[in-house]
């Protein structure tokens, strides 16, 4: 995540926020962050899921492979135009990205997340009461991390990691 955030403040260079669009330009961003720290990342490949309790091809969203561990991602993206939206509407969308993470197997990866990026860029007001409620999410989720907004031409941007078919511990 910090090589997205450097990615970010070199796109804010060329008057750009990456995160601005859709999913599909956030995780190219991501795919780029990775590379630059030497990982392996692939976008929207082809994968095995189980829907309906039966396995059939579909495809991930994001792949990132290490020399240990790899990780695959399901990822939704919410651009936050103002408003206040309670806790439950965030968790909500976090849950949408969950129910995609679950229905990839086992053997896509070590771990499987459910990814919601929360772009604020095109926002012309941000609602304390929005901050305070994501901010109280936090600590159903896994891992969240933010980019802030570091020039006129970019938005913070959160993200929301939960991971989905978590092992369990042995009795």
């Amino acid at each position: 995540m910090n090589s997205a955030a450097e990615l970010t403040q070199e796109f804010s260079k060329l008057e750009d926020d990456p995160f601005r669009y859709n999913e599909t330009a956030t995780v190219s961003l991501l795919i780029a962050a990775a590379a630059r720290v030497d990982l392996l990342a692939l976008a929207d490949f082809v994968s095995t899921k189980r829907v309906q309790k039966l396995p059939s091809n579909g495809r991930c969203d994001l792949w990132i492979c290490g020399r240990q561990l790899s990780w695959a991602f399901e990822v939704k993206q919410i651009k936050y135009r103002g408003g206040v939206h309670r806790p439950a509407t965030i968790l909500k969308w976090v849950e949408k990205a969950c129910q995609a993470a679950r229905e990839l197997t086992h053997h896509e990866a070590d771990k499987r997340y459910g990814l919601l990026v929360i772009s604020l860029h095109d926002a012309e007001q941000i609602e304390s009461a929005f901050i305070e409620n994501l901010q109280s999410i936090l600590p159903k989720v896994d891992y969240a991390w933010q980019i802030a907004s570091g020039s006129d031409f970019t938005g913070d941007t959160f993200f929301l990691f939960k991971e989905v078919h978590k092992k369990r511990a042995a009795a």
